[in-house]
Order: C-alpha cells, then sequence, then structure tokens
C-alpha cells in the first residue's frame, strides 16, 4: 500500500512547496520511503489526492496561533 507523509505549508509556492515522502508499506519489509516530492501549488495537490490506487497519509498542518496568544 503506498503511504505519504505530507508537510503542507500555508501558501505553497517555489520557495516553499507542499513536501509529501512517498512510502510503500509491506508487511513483510515494514515501510520504506521511496522518494521525496516538492509539489509547488494547489493544482497539483488536488491532482495527486485524485490517485486511483488505495493509499493513506500523514499530514502536518501549518496551525498557526494568533498574535494576540503568541505575546502573552
Amino acid at each position: 500500500m503506498k503511504i505519504f507523509g505530507i508537510n503542507f505549508n500555508c501558501s505553497p509556492s517555489q520557495k516553499k512547496p507542499i513536501t509529501i515522502a512517498v512510502c510503500d508499506f509491506k508487511k513483510s519489509q515494514n515501510l520504506s520511503v521511496l522518494k521525496v516530492e516538492p509539489i509547488y501549488g494547489l493544482k497539483e495537490f488536488d491532482a495527486f489526492l485524485k490517485q486511483k490506487d488505495p493509499w493513506f497519509a500523514g499530514v502536518n498542518f501549518p496551525l498557526g496561533q494568533p498574535n494576540i496568544f503568541v505575546k502573552k
């Protein structure tokens, strides 16, 4: 099965792409990282999400705090 580790930036761009670790899981061999791919925009990310094969992903979203909470 395909497993993806996704580091999602708040505004993907050439400088800060969405980074995807493409992995393969097999019971006999555990988890293997095959490659790391950058995705530079939301249209590319949307196409990535529409893959037909079965897959599972762990996603790191940027959940920032408002300044009022950070300053206290």
